[in-house]
């Protein structure tokens, strides 16, 4: 069943250290896609009866005092910007940095050597199981669920990748923490880093991202964290590959407005007054001249990139470039892809007049990219602004 395995894989995913139930129940009310489950008093009790406490790849821990709550942290990624706040309240970290190796155990665990194992009196060999009620009462958030060895290296190494593969100690408690981020991601600046999580140096963490990326188990995209109106830092956010949310840089969303709001206009021209105007007051908008000058930018690589380009045969024989090869060009050399996705947005069903010598013609040819054509069509830049 769907929901037994979203309950398995939720305590998997808090790591070694354990879930209480009262952060069990946020993570299902708070996972994706949504829980099947209404999470009432009878559903709880359900999962509690005939799910974890009979489930053989859980045991439970009484920990000597109770675990500061859960929080999660919302940071908006993939909705507007990629200017991710350095001042979000997180609380005390539930999850303090301890690397344990025990035999076939590792992972990450501050309390594994203080914590008691309680499972027998949990699941009774033959006898009743305690009510959730009862161990509510009981235990309060002194008792963790823990999965085992087996289940939480399943749901951290993706489907798609050798379950045989070796990971050092600090590679996995790494991957633990990146799992329990969900689809927050972890970044590797800020307050809640992971250098301070785990006390190592930038370059550590730089070596053991790089060796997780490589085998395809987390991904790493840019952002920006801002502490401050005039200050900000630049980092990578990591997630776990079925975890992945794209960040938008704030630049990426503006120029995807300015260039659909063009695209309505009469032949995709309009004043740069007229486009300041109507873009004034819109929450995206710090300063249309910006993005303005983003799109010259993009367009000195698209001018440099012609000039790369001369020696290539469809450039001899067509003077110009299919846009698909100059798209998927631009991308291998490197430019980041909000900007190709920009100027693509920018030349979509883009036409333009043709004046020859007998007469001119109102927007009848289809504007194309050529070695030569530096004009951006919306507001008359070229690369003489």
């Amino acid at each position: 069943m769907d929901f037994v395995r979203t309950v398995v894989n939720e305590i998997a995913l808090e790591g070694l250290d354990g879930i209480t139930l009262s952060g069990l129940w946020l993570r299902l009310a708070n996972c994706e896609p949504s829980f099947t489950l209404n999470l009432d008093a009878d559903s709880k009790e359900y999962i509690w009866t005939s799910v974890i406490t009979r489930h053989s790849d859980l045991t439970f821990f009484l920990l000597e005092k109770p675990r500061p709550p859960l929080l999660i942290i919302e940071r908006g990624l993939g909705k507007n910007s990629e200017n991710i706040p350095d001042d979000l309240d997180f609380g005390e970290d539930p999850y303090p940095y301890q690397l344990i190796q025990d035999g076939d155990v590792v992972g990450s665990c501050s309390t594994y050597y203080t914590r008691q194992n309680v499972t027998e009196e949990i699941r009774p060999a033959g006898g009743c199981v305690p009510s959730l009620d009862d161990v509510m009462k009981k235990y309060v958030d002194r008792l963790v669920i823990v999965a085992s060895q087996d289940v939480r290296r399943k749901v951290l190494l993706n489907d798609f990748t050798d379950q045989g593969v070796i990971l050092t100690e600090k590679a996995f408690c790494l991957l633990e923490k990146i799992g329990r981020s969900r689809y927050s991601g972890s970044t590797t600046h800020g307050k809640a880093s992971i250098s301070k999580w785990i006390s190592e140096s930038n370059k550590f963490i730089f070596y053991l991202k790089n060796k997780l990326c490589r085998l395809g188990l987390i991904t790493s995209q840019r952002f920006l964290m801002y502490r401050s109106k005039s200050h900000s830092i630049s980092g990578k956010i990591l997630h776990l590959k079925k975890f992945y949310v794209e960040v938008r840089p704030r630049s990426a969303v503006i120029l995807e407005k300015l260039t659909r709001a063009l695209a309505d206009k009469p032949k995709q021209l309009e004043l740069l007054s007229v486009i300041k105007e109507e873009m004034k007051g819109d929450p995206l908008d710090y300063g249309s001249y910006q993005m303005i000058k983003l799109l010259k930018h993009g367009m000195k690589v698209l001018e440099g990139f012609g000039e790369k380009t001369k020696s290539e045969n469809l450039e001899k024989a067509f003077k110009r470039l299919p846009r698909e090869v100059s798209w998927w060009s631009l991308k291998n050399l490197g430019v980041e892809e909000w900007l190709v996705n920009g100027i693509m947005i920018m030349y979509d069903n883009a036409r333009t007049p043709l004046k020859t010598k007998h007469s001119n013609s109102e927007g009848g040819g289809t504007l194309g990219i050529s070695a030569k054509s530096t004009t951006i069509h919306g507001c008359y830049i070229s690369s003489d602004m």
